[in-house]
């Protein structure tokens, strides 16, 4: 059962940071989180519209371990600022299940059911908490899935990657429901609202898979917001099946070539050794990270089959003796591209534990958009107080529209046309 349980955490675990630095175990910024909490539910309800003799995965084990992963909604612009850990919870809870403690995301929700591998067992966890920075109204979606056990728990005896596991998740529905994060009154979000059964085919050009990795991440677009609908991984010169809404709304996919997640041995620490509650976590060589500072990306409208194009990830920029100019290195153009915008942003990141990833808190002390591409930048009035065990760093964004999908002919800067992003960063000493 351990098994099943690491594969949950370390495949919905998918933090990212940049550069190493002291790994705490509590972040101030992260314990200042407002909490979203509720449950999900449908699960049975979905299975019994498939097949109204289905049992219920709570009285029969069927080979796969149902789940929801509760996401909120995000406007294209959020995209620009891309990090997962808008997407995973940055604190765990603690799941019981025959006689053990495992640390799980907060916003990943398991019904109640019965499965068994080597030996039978119940899983439990119907609620699930959300983080949000600030009270307002919030769009929360919940995804249900589920993975097959057999095939799964053999890859990890094999120590397969994490991506490598992700493909494994089958996407089937979900759920989407308003939340006030001032209201206190009950909520659940059932899975059953509707069902996922579009299927588009992203083909990854070839690229050094030793060292990045790509995902494709397809979204529905509602009223402005988008909501994710899966996430596979896509290996060099490989065509992969993406789940996608098929009710008329329209769809975009997202696609992200970044630096692989890296399992890692954890530095020593106490908590390294026992969680909050006296469990027994995962040990030092069970820690993963990833790193997003540096990556190229494109947001295009879903197509059947697509071969997402990317720009070249900058070279690194730097700053002059003094600190006060940045020179920076734009990618080089590709057709059909027009250039938007050029982003920097000066971020704060704390790393902390978190069950068995090394997550990052990220906070933005300065930025500027500029029209356009950019090679000079002046960095004059910045000012900060650093904080003890943080790094900091720039992190620099190039940002451009797709021609063929441009809709406002404005001269006015409007990132919601963005198409293209490429970034990479430079630590500050």
């Amino acid at each position: 059962m351990k098994l099943i349980l690491t594969l949950i955490i370390a495949a919905t675990h998918l933090h990212a940071f940049a550069n190493t630095g002291e790994i705490k175990d509590k972040v101030e910024g992260v314990e200042n989180l407002i909490a979203i909490e509720g449950t999900t539910s449908g699960y049975n309800e979905y299975y019994k519209k498939q097949n109204k003799r289905h049992r219920g995965i709570d009285r029969k084990a069927d080979g796969f371990v149902d789940f929801g992963l509760v996401l909120p909604s995000i406007t294209k612009k959020d995209l620009i600022s891309f990090d997962l850990n808008n997407f995973i919870s940055p604190k765990s809870d603690v799941l019981r299940i025959v006689g053990q403690e495992f640390e799980v995301p907060s916003n990943l929700s398991l019904p109640k059911q019965k499965e068994s591998y080597i030996i039978s067992v119940r899983i439990n966890k119907p609620n699930f908490t959300a983080y949000v920075n600030e009270h307002d109204v919030y769009n929360m979606n919940v995804l249900h899935g589920r993975f097959e056990v057999k095939p799964v728990v053999d890859k990890i005896r094999k120590d397969k990657p994490i991506f490598d596991l992700l493909n494994d998740f089958n996407f089937l529905g979900g759920g989407q429901l308003q939340i006030d994060s001032r209201d206190k009154s009950t909520i659940d979000i059932d899975v059953n609202n509707y069902s996922l059964v579009g299927k588009a085919n992203v083909t990854a050009p070839e690229y050094n898979g030793n060292e990045f990795t790509i995902f494709s991440m397809p979204l529905e677009s509602v009223d402005g917001l988008l909501h994710p609908t899966d996430l596979k991984y896509v290996n060099s010169n490989n065509t992969q099946t993406i789940t996608i809404n098929t009710n008329g709304n329209p769809s975009y996919t997202l696609n992200v070539l970044t630096n692989k997640v890296q399992k890692v041995k954890a530095p020593n620490s106490s908590s390294n050794a026992r969680g909050s509650r006296g469990s027994r976590t995962q040990s030092d060589d069970d820690l993963y990270r990833a790193d997003f500072s540096r990556m190229t990306m494109n947001l295009l409208p879903t197509t059947e089959n697509s071969t997402p194009v990317f720009l070249d990830i900058p070279a690194v920029p730097s700053v002059s003796e003094d600190g006060l100019m940045m020179t920076l290195v734009p990618p080089q153009m590709v057709e059909g591209i027009t250039p938007l915008a050029t982003v920097i942003e000066l971020v704060q990141s704390e790393l902390f534990k978190n069950g068995v990833l090394v997550s990052e808190h990220k906070e933005v002390l300065w930025s500027q958009t500029l029209d356009n591409w950019v090679t000079d930048v002046e960095l004059e009035g910045i000012d900060f107080e650093r904080v003890e065990g943080a790094t900091y760093r720039y992190e620099v964004s190039f940002v451009a529209a797709d021609d063929s999908t441009v809709m406002s002919s404005s001269e006015v800067l409007d990132l919601s046309e963005f198409a293209y992003l490429t970034k990479n960063y430079l630590v500050i000493d």
